[in-house]
C-alpha cells in the first residue's frame, strides 16, 4: 500500500511540475533561487493498482527551486554509483517544497527545477 501511495505522489508530482508555466523571457540564475512566497500548486491524481479508480487530492508546496550546481551532484552521483549514489545524493540534500495526498503528512522534496521553455502562440482560423 506504501509504495503504491508513493508511486501516486511521484506520478502527480511530475504531472502538477508541467503545470508551472514559467513567465517569457525569464531566467533562473544561482541568485534568485530562493521565492520570496512559496508556490502552492493542488491538483488530482487517479490511483493505480489497488486504488484504480479512485482519485486522490495532491498537493506540491514548493519553498525554492534548486540550482544547476544541485543537478550536477546529482547527474556525478548517478554516473558514479547509478542508483545508490542518486538516492544518497538526493538524502544529503536539503527540502526544497513538500508533496502530499490531501489529509497525509507527504514527503520532502529535495529537488525541483524550473526551466524555460518558448512561449507558444497558435492561431486559431
Amino acid at each position: 500500500m506504501r509504495r503504491a501511495t508513493q508511486a501516486i505522489v511521484i506520478g502527480a508530482a511530475i504531472g502538477m511540475l508541467f503545470l508551472v508555466m514559467p513567465r517569457h523571457g525569464q531566467s533562473l540564475s544561482q541568485e534568485d533561487v530562493k521565492l520570496p512566497k512559496s508556490i502552492f500548486i493542488q491538483g488530482e491524481a487517479m490511483g493505480q493498482a489497488q486504488q484504480l479508480g479512485q482519485m486522490f487530492s495532491v498537493n506540491l508546496t514548493i519553498n525554492e527551486f534548486s540550482n544547476a550546481e544541485d543537478q550536477k551532484i546529482l547527474l556525478d552521483a548517478f554516473n558514479t554509483k547509478q542508483n545508490e549514489g542518486l538516492v544518497n545524493a538526493l538524502s544529503k540534500m536539503k527540502s526544497k517544497g513538500r508533496i502530499a495526498i490531501t489529509g497525509t503528512l507527504g514527503y520532502d522534496v529535495n529537488y525541483i527545477r524550473k526551466f524555460d521553455l518558448p512561449m507558444v502562440v497558435q492561431k486559431f482560423v
